[in-house]
């Protein structure tokens, strides 16, 4: 509840607003409502499975490769999926996962190999996770892999009330970024074959209704 007053020292007219308390109910006090499907009240979660998207690895190694950041697999990751070392310009994945969950895994942590090339400046580590995953999530989704169970609380987590934002200021550094990893992939088509595509379009002749003789 939003009311107006003046303040005793200025005069100026403010704006305060003030809280009411009320009583509220926890999930548990409730029940489901008969005949329809619950909401789901948290994002969801699970992990990356599968190997439809295994022919992305060797492409990923090869980027990583390219840029001076080799990928090397351990057995000794417990926490982490994988880590970008900057100083030591090596990324180590964790062995034995999904072909798709290390596709996916390899597209965040080149995203941390990356970011230098587009930012001029140190970025806070909880932004920079913010922007890492979400170039995952948009280089997947090009690829057909789906890997909202695990972005979209991996994003709630580090994005915080001010997520959407965050976003708006890493909105160039995501896209330049998703390119560069896209264009690597070969998702999207090359400038000579855009070029290709609108001179054939171009060619096209309107169909014209021609009478009999």
């Amino acid at each position: 509840m939003s009311v107006r007053d003046v303040d005793e020292a200025t005069g100026e007219e403010r704006r305060r607003t003030f809280f009411r308390e009320a009583v509220v109910f926890d999930i548990s006090q409730t029940e489901p409502l008969g005949g329809r499907e619950p909401v789901a009240l948290s994002p969801p979660g699970g992990e990356i499975e599968g190997d439809s998207h295994a022919e992305l690895v060797p492409a990923l190694e090869g980027l990583a490769e390219q840029i001076g950041y080799p990928v090397a697999y351990s057995d000794e990751l417990e926490r982490a999926a994988g880590v970008c070392n900057r100083r030591a310009r090596r990324i180590t994945i964790r062995a034995g996962m999904a072909p798709n969950r290390t596709a996916a895994v390899l597209i965040h942590e080149l995203g941390h190999a990356l970011v230098a090339e587009v930012e001029d400046t140190t970025l806070p580590a909880a932004r920079e996770e913010l922007l890492v995953e979400s170039v995952a999530f948009v280089v997947s989704a090009a690829a057909g892999l789906d890997v909202s169970c695990e972005a979209v609380p991996y994003v709630a987590s580090f994005g915080g009330e001010d997520a959407v934002e965050q976003l708006e200021r890493c909105a160039q550094a995501i896209d330049a970024i998703a390119r560069r990893i896209e264009d690597a992939l070969e998702l999207r088509p090359k400038p000579a074959e855009e070029s290709s595509a609108k001179q054939g379009l171009d060619r096209v002749e309107p169909a014209v209704d021609r009478a009999p003789a």
